[in-house]
């Protein structure tokens, strides 16, 4: 496997980068759920809003990633697939996915979205 490197550190899995990106206690809580009877997860809270970021069923000594998605209670909806379309590829530990999913990530971590439906905008910030 090549060097992975996140915050100037290398780094071996996805919960290495994890626990990096959301270490700040002040902001984030980290929720594992690896209970045989359900799928495996982490869960991030924030603390300073109502987003949650769902890290879904790591794999292969946490070097696969079936997904990541973010919801929040204030939109009441989830954002798309970042890599359940193909985990063994777009899932897969490597520098590349990282970044992307990182990228991704700004947007419920910095940013905020807007969650449209038919009858009103509602807007997380």
């Amino acid at each position: 496997m090549t060097k992975v490197v996140f915050k100037e550190i290398e780094i071996n899995n996805w919960i290495e980068y994890i626990e990096l990106k959301f270490a700040d206690k002040n902001y984030f809580e980290i929720e594992k759920n690896t209970k045989e009877e359900q799928e495996e997860f982490i869960k991030i809270n924030s603390k300073t809003n109502k987003t949650k970021i769902w890290f879904n069923g790591l794999h292969g000594e946490n070097l696969i990633l079936y997904d990541c998605q973010y919801s929040s209670e204030e939109t009441q909806s989830w954002s798309g697939e970042s890599c359940a379309a193909d985990p063994e590829k777009y899932g897969v530990f490597n520098q590349e996915n990282l970044n992307k999913i990182n990228d991704i990530l700004e947007i419920p971590i910095y940013k905020g979205w807007y969650c449209f439906d038919p009858y009103k905008t509602r807007v997380l910030l």
